[in-house]
């Protein structure tokens, strides 16, 4: 009975030293430390293309808040965790973008001053994707998800035609404003795409 004692009490000290170690909180609270920043909020006039490969980053903040004149074309290859997108600057030349990455959860935000009209790719295999639009130019979407994956609505956009897994949504400005953005989003294995 004695040595049932000590080991319980042996067991109960090692586990109360441990328990802070593996707990749930610590761990998200030294994750919170590896973030990724790709900070362009300043004046690039010389700037023509932007490729960011980001293929090893967990966490990616990427600002692109800054003043383009002569940028063209923005292409960012991802591959896992989060990547939080700020669109929100002057881009007068831009007319191609492309975000590719493999199971990341992406929150894009494109509310910047858009000149040209603009193709946008935004592709993912299977964690959720969330894009947010500017509300003075046309925007056309184009989806593309699997059997496990749906377009949830937040905006001010209706559905044209009709499909299953490839539908196209347009805002109440296609048509009205001079510039329209056309995206192209794809979602492979069950991934939710919200359009704001």
């Amino acid at each position: 009975m004695r040595f049932l004692s000590v080991f319980f009490f042996l067991f109960l000290s090692l586990l109360s030293v441990s328990l802070p170690v593996f707990s749930e909180h610590y761990i998200s609270e030294d994750e919170k430390f590896y973030i990724d920043r790709f900070n362009f909020s300043g004046e690039f006039p010389d700037m023509e293309t932007m490729e960011i490969h980001a293929q090893r980053k967990k966490r990616v903040h990427f600002d692109a808040s800054g003043e383009f004149p002569q940028l063209e074309s923005i292409v960012y290859n991802g591959s896992f965790g989060f990547l939080r997108a700020k669109l929100t600057g002057n881009y007068p030349e831009l007319t191609s973008l492309a975000f590719a990455c493999s199971s990341c959860k992406m929150d894009l935000d494109f509310r910047g001053n858009w000149y040209q009209n603009t193709t946008i790719s935004v592709s993912n295999e299977s964690e959720p994707l969330t894009l947010t639009f500017p509300k003075n130019v046309g925007v056309i979407v184009h989806t593309k998800v699997s059997t496990k994956g749906k377009v949830v609505l937040e905006g001010d956009f209706e559905k044209r035609g009709r499909g299953i897994w490839n539908k196209t949504y347009h805002n109440s400005l296609v048509g009205i404003a001079p510039i329209t953005l056309v995206f192209e989003v794809r979602s492979g294995s069950g991934g939710t795409i919200t359009l704001r």
